[in-house]
């Protein structure tokens, strides 16, 4: 972790910003860490759904107008654990310091209307790039539309309005080899981790937290698809919950769009008294979705018993469903890349060598029994840190035996930047000997232990 609030800044031209884990009123951490480099760098390098751009490209292309990203959202905790390398979705969303107006013509101009979703209407309007309508390879590792949120407007500090602890938090990225991120909750570090599904608030304020959004508990069953687990009375909760709470027209929603990825039109009323059906029309699933409507519907059925068969069933039945096989996606040239890495490249001599990043593949994390943390204090003073280098009051809890197997042998697979459309980076491998320090912006040709969190902490 970082110790000191001043040691992290945004870079020079960005110093009017506010920083906004800067400006809460409840504590915040920074983590950093080899692996979330890697994977961050690594998931940089994948290509946007109809930008035919990678997402390092579209960072760099905001920079050069003055447009500085944080990634933040429910795609963060993947691109930690490592699963966008296999299995998970590839999706990320952020904040920018310029308004909804700039952002959509500096889109309108390199990548076409097509691509930047709905015009806006006010500078605060978020901003989609890309366009879930172009086709994919079934096996392609494609990011899907990157939506882009005013700057600071998704560190609300109402606690009610949070979703779950895991998907709470950010990625800061300084543009020149140092990745940090941001734990908005104070503890989803420690729940991402431990894979634990934790809701953010007081227990006597769950029933509440769920009142207050159908939709964002039903986020509970793509955590479970992810890997993500909860204590059995938690998960009894939730269930309960959704019971209580349903609605049909918003289950839709739910499943049109975080379910099968797909654009939702809800039911209306004409003037003669018709009724029109809900209607979503979706891309056809690749293997990373095909995954995930596999287990969220085994989970449902499995979880909601008789309900699933009364109302559940009866409501997906309402919803017209249409997929279609997607347009091909057009080329897109960009001279403005070539800027880029000419730029890039004659920055320090140093980077002469810099053209195949080393991206080391995650070793499976060990399994995890999660845990509920009944005593946690929510008074704007949550969570307490549990690490063993700060020396104030914090919660404490039974620890969890890990156990770990280190590999067998010292060869480590690494993966080429450079791949044709369609397919998955090449793999070759390497003997390499541990090295105790980690990489830095000149990638090493070894590296040590990328597992190791490195913590000091932010109080803010």
């Amino acid at each position: 972790m970082v110790r000191n609030a001043t040691t992290v800044y945004l870079p020079a031209k960005y110093a009017t910003y506010d920083v906004p884990w800067l400006q809460q009123q409840h504590s915040i951490f920074l983590y950093k860490s080899p692996t979330l480099t890697y994977n961050w760098s690594w998931f940089k390098e994948l290509k946007i759904q109809g930008l035919d751009t990678t997402l390092s490209t579209v960072i760099e292309l905001l920079d050069q107008h003055n447009c500085y990203f944080v990634a933040y959202g429910r795609g963060v905790k993947n691109i930690i654990i490592g699963a966008v390398k296999d299995r998970s979705l590839l999706e990320i969303s952020g904040e920018t310091t310029c308004n909804a107006f700039k952002i959509y013509n500096i889109c309108k101009e390199y990548f076409d209307i097509d691509n930047c979703g709905e015009k806006p209407f006010t500078s605060k309007d978020e901003i989609t790039m890309g366009n879930s309508n172009i086709m994919k390879m079934y096996d392609e590792a494609i990011i899907g539309p990157i939506t882009l949120y005013p700057w600071g407007s998704t560190y609300e500090t109402d606690r009610l309005q949070w979703s779950f602890s895991v998907n709470r938090g950010g990625i800061f990225d300084d543009g020149v080899g140092f990745t940090r991120f941001i734990d908005v909750t104070g503890h989803s570090q420690f729940d991402i981790c431990h894979k634990s599904i934790i809701i953010p608030v007081q227990q006597k304020y769950w029933n509440d937290w769920c009142a207050n959004s159908l939709l964002k508990t039903l986020e509970f069953y793509n955590l479970i698809a992810d890997g993500f687990d909860a204590s059995q009375s938690l998960h009894q909760f939730l269930t309960a919950s959704i019971v209580k709470y349903f609605d049909t027209a918003i289950f839709q929603n739910y499943y049109c769009v975080n379910v099968l990825g797909g654009e939702f039109t809800p039911s209306q009323t004409l003037s003669y008294q018709r009724r029109t059906h809900p209607f979503c029309r979706y891309l056809t699933p690749d293997a990373r979705r095909n995954r995930l409507i596999g287990i969220i519907n085994t989970t449902l059925r499995r979880n909601l018993g008789d309900f699933w068969h009364r109302n559940v069933e009866k409501a997906l039945a309402d919803l017209h469903q249409f997929k279609v096989n997607g347009k091909p996606q057009r080329t897109i040239k960009i001279d403005f890349v070539n800027e880029i890495r000419q730029r890039q490249y004659q920055s320090s001599a140093q980077n002469n060598n810099y053209r195949v990043p080393y991206y080391p593949s995650l070793t499976p994390s060990p399994t995890m029994t999660s845990y509920y943390h009944p005593n946690r204090n929510y008074n704007n003073d949550y969570p307490q840190h549990t690490s063993n280098n700060v020396g104030y009051n914090r919660q404490t809890h039974e620890a969890t035996t890990v156990t770990y197997n280190p590999p067998e042998s010292t060869v480590i697979s690494h993966e080429v930047k450079h791949y044709a459309l369609g397919e998955y980076p090449k793999v070759l491998s390497e003997h390499v000997p541990d090295l105790l320090n980690p990489p830095t912006i000149d990638p090493p040709k070894n590296f040590s232990n990328p597992f190791q969190w490195y913590l000091t902490v932010l109080k803010v």
